[in-house]
């Protein structure tokens, strides 16, 4: 079990960093397009 919560907390931190990493993405096109 202990495992499992170990599991999805790492999966919810690489969501998080794909998450961040498509926002600065959009932000930079953004600017890019302005």
């Amino acid at each position: 079990m202990a495992q499992n919560i170990g599991a999805m907390k790492a999966q919810n931190k690489a969501e998080r960093r794909k998450v961040a990493a498509n926002r600065k993405q959009i932000l930079v096109l953004d600017s890019e397009l302005r």
